[in-house]
């Protein structure tokens, strides 16, 4: 398919409701109320990042980055979330995304941007890997719930 260049830029209060097909198309199932209140509580954060890949008024991807400092490893970014529009993959959306993250990363004084990938997600795997990611480590998430 033929890459396509969207305009890349900071998520708005008005883009929330256009990134929810995209959370459920990922296996994310959240409200718009919550999905809301997350967009704010993340907004007013020092060190997170939003963006979102506008094609002519359509949300066709978004991500989100934010700083991590630490005392075991250099501080570095972290891509939390990329979700492309299924309609939209292999349209070198992604790429313009990472590029994007990669480059502020880089204004902000990191040296490398890490991310986590389900075990599960093969495809995902192969488009980081495309983009020079490696595998560092493979963990396991652990929760406990305080509710």
């Amino acid at each position: 398919m033929p890459e396509t260049n969207p305009a890349i830029r900071d998520m708005t209060p008005d883009d929330v409701e256009a990134i929810m097909p995209l959370m459920i198309q990922l296996g994310y199932e959240v409200n718009i109320g919550e999905l809301k209140r997350r967009y704010e509580s993340i907004r007013s954060m020092a060190g997170h990042t939003l963006l979102v890949a506008d094609l002519d008024g359509h949300i066709a991807g978004f991500c989100h980055m934010f700083s991590r400092p630490a005392l075991e490893k250099p501080p570095e970014a972290i891509l939390q979330a990329l979700v492309i529009d299924t309609e939209s993959r292999q349209d070198g959306i992604g790429r313009t995304l990472v590029d994007a993250v990669e480059a502020r990363a880089k204004r902000e004084g990191f040296t490398s941007v890490s991310l986590s990938s389900q075990v599960n997600r093969e495809d995902a795997h192969a488009f980081y890997a495309n983009l020079g990611y490696e595998r560092v480590t493979t963990t396991s998430l652990l929760r406990k719930s305080l509710g």
